[in-house]
């Protein structure tokens, strides 16, 4: 990236000044600086006859700043000082950008004794310090049930790191809710390294990372999505002309990894308005080709203009091309855009400048093109206007269609000049007929009271970093404006970038005393390795008399880091599954982000971090110098001197000046390098203060052309493993996403195993450290084998459903091969005999063959799908070529999962015993009794002892129901059992890293997922906004559970406070609440079927938000139960009053409420419940009755009557830990924990025996490393079990099984700490 460098400088400054010619002052400072950065402000000061004294003063509204004070000796100084932007006012602090911008003055005083020689004051803007925050994801896509890797890094206008805290980073879903927040992040080293789980049921759409509330985002997308391995490549010409009879297109397909594509090609012609619509189908037949490729992967079309029907509306044409792989049916599209053009011929200027100065060369070039393509060995003319006399002169263009120009601006009267380019002259009316367009280019002339003038000569190439380069000056004076005793000039500079003075520096020429003063002169400068925009230079001349004569050039500069950061694999290309190191080099001290993504993810989203991208974002600045000069805000209105008035004539004009002109002057020089300058020197060029006619006129310029370079190296393969192939497994789509420290040398090497994917990694590494940012090149790595086999298999298959599995092996090896394909028997698959189909095939040079098996899925979940493809011995004839067998190579093997989906409605029954075995053996005799309708080949059993009543609950966090997914109800079972779970870990202290995790993911996705059904007035439906409204209940539920959440992690708040707003809208007068809304399965909300339950159990929700104990929405809803009729009311009912009243210590109606409950559900619970199922309401009743006994730590529990319920409980589980609903589950979970962490039991040895008829008997042991337990200390255990089976086919259930017996034997052997969720027995070998 280049940038343009300013020289600002040079000034005449002579050795022997006369005594009777009065001081000069310059002060040039930056029209904007930053908080507490450090700038630069210069002093010129020249012929002085005295010492002054020289103070310069910042003047803010809070307090004045000095910046500089100092006395300078005679005859003078020049000289640049550093001084320090005063820091933000604390009110500032925490204001948004633009209101913490103040407009300040900067004062200078120079005065002598008592005497004041000098005095000024300018606008200065003092802005906060510029810093940027980036936000880099590894990649842009996702797909649910991912993780977000994210990095962020600080840096300041210099692109050194701020090391600062972050308050707050949010995550926001497509729908703005904030899903995750961190508070408080400290970087390392300057950046923080986070990461986010998505849910698998994540909302797709676009998310949003905000940094400190929007200081900074960046964007990802959730969608689903395959990758795409193919990249298709349209070449088409620049534009097309509505003259043209055809124009051709060629379409290229390759591969990720380079090697071409064998397929169909299909392009589409759209019009504007159908490609901005997507409408893609409307396009008529003329504009629709077809084509296949040739062996390059290529195809050519011949298009007819006049079939696309363009009018002379369309701009633009656009092309859809549109691939289908042969054989596997993989698609892949692109679209170009061409222009339509009307005037095919173009004549432009560039590099010119806007003004000229008589007596100098004027140069620029002629730019002679169609549509930005040269057009080579044609005539082209300028013409030249002075005062409407033209002068003609012919050019021929070169191999770029350009012409160098230099014209003798000496006979120039200091007037209006034209220049003109074009392709014709005079009436040569063929060629106007062709639609030329010609350039208009209007030159002022530039001020100088004595036509004295400098010009730095422009550069054409890009100046690399950290080299010296010089530069040349043309200087033409009058000689009359000097001392008589002069022998040399000293010329001065200043380089400024960033409209900041970087650094200063002299140049001293001799002359002779009679000698004409018109020469040049050169002198170097070192661009140094700052990451600069623009760099401009300008040479100012001071006289004797104070004028300044001065000129500007820019000049192109390479991008450049302080911190080099370089990069290369020690290949370019390697094998699947290889070994390979990826060797980093950059400033010592460095932290260096690494990534690295298949390049497939970059074909549909690059959002790779380059050093353009960053130049875009570090130096956007809407501030623009305009025709008159600065904002209004920043102006400082100075008026123009005047011209000599006529005689007569004593108005005083000077009142009248303006404060603007478009004069070319050395005035405007400073303004367009975001100077400014107090001095009383000459750099206006006086006007007229009488005439107020003023016509303004437009200057052009031409922006900077940045080249782009493109390096490419040839790929070698290193690799030489001669060792047996193993599967390919390993898919991934970010290979590397690594934070490597490069250490005190500056270098570091990571050691990696090259993934399994056939195809290109790029690779990005940005630096941080002390010396500030740096950014690497691309590395790639090609990741290929010339035989291999790729699999092409759908998102998702339903379990019955019979598909097509398509392999298709590649042959890129020089000769002809005859390859076996085998796809691996699984029994989670059903292959469909063929007896006609042939996996075995020849494959010569550069072909590939697919091969399909029609296959069902038999078994739900990820299945896992191997196929291999062996190169065979063979003595056959393959095109006329022996086949052969590679030497190395030969097989390849894929494994790749499909997910498969259930056809029917899964069904389990569970049968549950809650045995305490003390010192006696305990046994249980269970019936399993297959249901008639059982689909052939999906009846299983399974039999496991868990030690504790938490237990299945914690082996089944993410399946404790069914169907725990599919509405805005079923998906709060994922989210709300997890709350207790990790209450009971914390206050037994059992909770160990990995359960924690676990937990907390369920949480986090949960949330996630609930927000999808929250509806604009802060209530939840089962779909969301499909519903017409939200449900009383479903929003107390998510609201109760949002609020219990909030301890373990980020819930916004604000979503609990909608739900309880939007419920205290429902409540009636009498303090009951409304029931408002539908389920689409009334049983998931438990025992909630009227006003009275209803109510019970909003009150229950508020009670564990812990509102205010004056709120009168609670208050309210208490007086509305207590006004019941107790004996009127069903058990539900009693059993939630019962829990509330002991939530709110109203011992009395809580004792009354139990005393009943006890008498009603005494015959309930001591009936043989195992031989029939229990509603779902009468479970939630029960554990409401048990969080009613141990939900008040300040009364005794009665053990005896809260471990019945807990029996019972413990029977009514299905075979995830859960039970029948939502509601009945979260609540017994809930209950469950509060009575397992009220009553710890002492941990033992199980040994356990399990009989299925006479097929088996097995005895085991299980014991796994053990954490802290409630009465131990830490400790390790060996793993180790024991089991004797006494007949091969250990509990095997098969398909005719209708009804038998289980029979179980619990006996304990002594005291154990192991975590008593893992101990498991299980059907069959021991998992």
């Amino acid at each position: 990236m280049g940038a343009p460098v300013l020289l600002l400088a040079l000034t005449l400054f002579p050795v022997a000044a006369e005594a009777s010619l009065e001081p000069h002052y310059m002060v040039v400072f930056p029209a904007v600086i930053h908080h507490s950065q450090e700038e630069k402000l210069c002093i010129h000061l020249s012929s002085l006859t005295e010492a002054v004294h020289l103070a310069v003063t910042l003047e803010m509204e809070t307090k004045n700043h000095t910046l500089v004070e100092q006395d300078v000796e005679k005859p003078g100084t020049f000289e640049c000082i550093t001084f320090q932007v005063p820091e933000l006012t604390p009110w500032e602090t925490d204001a948004s950008a633009s209101q913490s911008e103040e407009v300040v003055f900067l004062h200078v005083l120079i005065h002598s004794d008592d005497s004041v020689l000098f005095e000024g004051r300018k606008k200065v803007l003092v802005k906060p310090q510029k810093n940027v925050i980036l936000v880099e994801t590894d990649k842009a896509l996702y797909k649910p049930g991912e993780t977000v890797k994210f990095r962020i890094v600080n840096l300041d206008n210099d692109l050194k790191v701020i090391k600062n805290e972050y308050r707050q980073i949010w995550l926001l879903d497509p729908k703005h809710n904030r899903i995750a927040e961190w508070l408080n992040v400290k970087s390392r080293h300057g950046i923080v390294d986070l990461s986010f789980p998505l849910a698998s049921e994540a909302a797709l759409g676009k998310y949003t990372i905000s940094v400190q509330q929007d200081m900074a985002k960046n964007t990802f997308v959730v969608k689903e999505y395959e990758l795409t391995k193919i990249e298709l490549e349209i070449e088409h010409p620049p534009f097309i002309s509505t003259e043209d009879e055809e124009f051709h297109l060629k379409l290229c397909g390759k591969y990720t990894y380079g090697k071409p594509v064998q397929g169909k090609i299909d392009i589409t012609f759209l019009t504007s308005l159908q490609f901005f619509e997507r409408d893609f189908s409307n396009s008529t037949e003329m504009r629709k080709k077809q084509s296949r490729t040739d062996k390059n992967g290529c195809t050519t079309f011949t298009v007819k203009t006049k079939t696309l029907e363009l009018t002379e509306s369309d701009s633009y044409i656009y092309v859809k091309g549109e691939m289908e792989e042969t054989g596997t049916g993989a698609k892949t599209e692109n679209i170009s855009t061409i222009s339509i053009v009307t005037r095919i011929k173009s004549i432009e200027f560039i590099n010119v400048h806007p003004f000229y100065k008589r007596g100098l060369p004027y140069t620029g070039k002629m730019f002679y093109h169609s549509d930005g393509s040269p057009l080579q060995n044609e005539t082209v003319y300028l013409t030249i206007d002075i005062d409407d006399e033209e002068t003609h002169l012919s050019f021929l263009t070169d191999e770029k269609g350009e012409v160098h120009f230099s014209l003798d601006t000496t006979s120039w009267n200091s007037t209006l000049v034209s220049l003109k380019g074009t392709y014709y002259l005079g009436n040569d009316t063929e060629k106007k007929s062709e639609g030329i367009e010609d350039s208009l280019h209007w030159l002022k002339p530039f001020y100088s009271e004595s036509n004295s003038f400098l010009e730095i000569k422009a550069k054409n190439d890009v100046m690399p970093c950290d080299q010296e380069q010089e530069v040349q000056v043309d200087y033409i004076l009058d000689q009359n404006k000097l001392s008589s005793k002069a022998d040399h000039i000293d010329f001065y500079y200043l380089v400024i970038a960033k409209g900041r003075i970087l650094f200063s520096g002299e140049k001293q020429v001799s002359i002779l005393q009679h000698e004409n003063l018109q020469g040049s002169f050169s002198f170097t400068l070192t661009v140094g390795n700052d990451f600069l925009p623009d760099i401009k230079l300008l040479v100012y001349a001071l006289f004797l008399d104070g004028e300044v004569v001065a000129d500007v050039e820019e000049f192109q500069v390479a991008t450049c880091f302080k911190n080099k950061v370089a990069q290369d694999f020690s290949s370019k290309e390697e094998v699947p599954g290889s070994k390979v190191s990826l060797y980093l080099k950059a400033a010592p001290g460095s932290l260096c982000s690494v990534q690295s993504v298949d390049k497939s993810v970059l074909l549909t989203w690059n959002n790779t971090l380059t050093a353009y991208t960053l130049y875009k974002t570090v130096f956007e600045d809407s501030f623009i110098i305009g025709g008159r000069g600065f904002p209004y805000h920043l102006e400082d209105f100075d008026a123009y001197p005047c011209l000599p008035q006529k005689s007569g004539l004593h108005k005083k004009t000077h009142k009248e000046a303006p404060w603007y002109q478009s004069e070319a002057d050395v005035f405007n020089l400073f303004k367009m390098l975001r100077m400014k300058i107090l001095t009383n020197t000459k750099i206006k060029k006086p006007v007229s203060c009488i005439k107020r006619d003023f016509k303004k006129k437009m200057l052009s310029s031409k922006d900077g052309i940045v080249d782009n370079y493109v390096g490419h190296a040839d790929s070698v393969p290193q690799s030489d493993d001669t060792e047996k192939p193993k599967p390919r497994t390993h898919f991934p789509e970010t290979w590397i996403w690594d934070l490597v420290p490069v250490g005190d040398e500056g270098q570091a090497s990571l050691q990696l195993t090259v993934p399994d994917t056939i195809t290109e990694w790029h690779t990005n590494t940005f630096c941080v450290a002390d010396t500030g940012f740096g950014l690497s090149p691309l590395a790639t790595l090609r990741v290929f084998q010339p035989f291999f086999v790729d699999l092409s298999l759908p998102y998702s298959v339903t379990r019955g459903e019979t598909f097509s599995l398509k392999a298709t092996v590649f042959n890129y090896l020089k000769d002809c091969i005859q390859v076996h394909t085998t796809l691996k028997d699984t029994p989670e698959l059903k292959v469909e005999a063929c007896p006609g189909c042939q996996f075995t095939s020849c494959l010569c040079a550069n072909e590939t063959q697919t091969f399909v098996w029609n296959v069902t899925a038999t078994r739900l979940g990820k299945v896992n799908i191997t196929v291999s493809s062996v190169a065979e011995d063979s003595h056959n004839l393959c095109d006329n070529q022996v086949a052969v067998t590679p030497l190395r190579g030969k097989t390849d093997t894929v494994t790749k999962p499909l997910l498969v989906k259930p056809e029917g409605v899964l069904q389990k029954k569970t049968q549950n015993a809650y045995l305490c075995a003390t010192d006696n053996t305990v046994s249980e005799e269970f019936s399993l009794t297959l249901p008639a309708e059982t689909l052939e080949g999906s009846g299983r059993a399974t039999f496991s002892v868990i030690g504790d009543i938490m237990g299945p609950a914690l082996q089944n966090l993410g399946q404790l129901l069914e169907m725990p997914f599919g509405c805005g109800e079923q998906n709060m079972v994922q989210f709300a059992p997890n709350i207790f779970i990790l209450e009971y870990l914390q206050k037994t202290k059992q909770l160990d890293p990995e359960i924690e995790n676990t937990a907390l993911y369920f949480l986090i996705t949960g949330y996630q997922r609930q927000l999808l059904y929250k509806h604009d007035d802060g209530s939840y439906s089962a779909f969301g906004k499909a519903d017409t409204q939200g449900n009383t209940w479903l929003t107390a539920f998510v609201a109760r559970s949002f609020g219990q959440a909030s301890s373990h992690i980020y819930i916004d708040k604000d979503h609990v406070q909608d739900a309880v707003l939007w419920l205290r809208k429902h409540q009636l007068p009498s303090g009951c609440f409304q029931s408002v809304g539908k389920l689409f399965n009334n049983d998931l909300k438990g025992g909630v079927d009227d006003t009275l339950s209803l109510t019970a159990y909003i009150t229950a929700a508020l009670v564990e938000l812990h509102l205010e104990k004056n709120d009168t929405m609670l208050d309210n809803a208490l007086h509305c139960l207590k006004n019941v009729t107790i004996d009127e009311t069903n058990l539900y009912v009693k059993a939630l009053m019962a829990y509330v009243f002991t939530l709110t210590k109203d011992m009395e109606m809580r004792q009354q409420l139990l005393d009943k409950l006890e008498k009603e559900t005494a015959e309930h619970l001591t009936s043989d419940s195992s031989s029939k199922e229990s509603s779902s309401s009468m479970i939630e009743t029960v554990a409401y009755i048990l969080l009613a006994h141990v939900s008040n730590p300040d009364l005794a529990v009665n053990e005896n009557t809260a471990s019945k319920l807990v029996h019972w409980l413990s029977e009514q589980r299905n075979a995830r830990g859960g039970f029948a609903s939502t509601q009945d589950t979260v609540v017994s979970l809930q209950a469950l924990s509060q009575y397992a962490a009220l009553f710890p039991q002492e941990m033992r040895n199980f040994q356990g025996r399990t009989q299925y008829r006479r097929l088996a008997v097995a005895v085991c042991m299980y014991r796994v490393l053990s954490t802290i337990t409630p009465h131990h200390q830490k400790q390790k255990r060996p793993l180790s079990w024991m089991c004797k089976q006494y007949q091969e086919n250990v509990m095997v259930l098969g398909n005719s099984l209708t009804s038998t017996f289980l029979s179980v034997t619990l006996g304990t052997v002594g005291p154990v700490t192991w975590p008593w969720w893992r101990w498991r027995c299980c059907q069959g070998s021991l998992l």
